[in-house]
């Protein structure tokens, strides 16, 4: 299932997309994972937005930011919908293309539920297993082989 994808600065966002961008994490970390946290934390006003629509749909989602000198990937969500076709995967090798040719290694903060799928993409775990906002996590650094 092919999806168009869209890459963005926060200022080249629409306000529409923007709308769009906080309803999919609402709707995926806060409402079907029943996590309250802070998704408006900041970062999204100098992170490299990458958006996935199928037809006018926002269905995908990933953000990338440099934070103490590693480029960081973060909020990836796919739309309940869509999981299982292979958006994910789609997504994180156009943003994984886009990363790494920079001089700063890659990362990530992944729920330890997706360390397999990180994995295949040659993500290594660097650390144990820690809880961030009562859901487990592994830190991940990508290892070009």
């Amino acid at each position: 299932m092919p999806a168009s994808w869209e890459w963005h600065t926060f200022d080249s966002l629409s306000n529409k997309q923007v709308y769009d961008i906080l309803r999919l994490r609402e709707a995926i970390f806060q409402v079907e994972q029943n996590c309250a946290y802070h998704d408006i934390d900041g970062v999204d006003l100098d992170a490299e937005h990458l958006l996935g629509y199928k037809d006018s749909e926002l269905v995908a989602y990933a953000r990338c930011y440099l934070y103490d000198k590693k480029i960081r990937i973060g909020r990836v969500v796919v739309s309940k919908a869509y999981r299982g076709k292979g958006l994910a995967r789609e997504m994180m090798n156009l943003v994984i293309k886009k990363l790494k040719d920079s001089p700063h290694e890659i990362a990530l903060s992944g729920q330890s539920y997706l360390q397999k799928f990180y994995e295949s993409l040659d993500f290594e775990a660097i650390g144990e297993t820690y809880l961030e906002d009562g859901i487990p996590h592994i830190f991940m650094v990508y290892r070009d082989n």
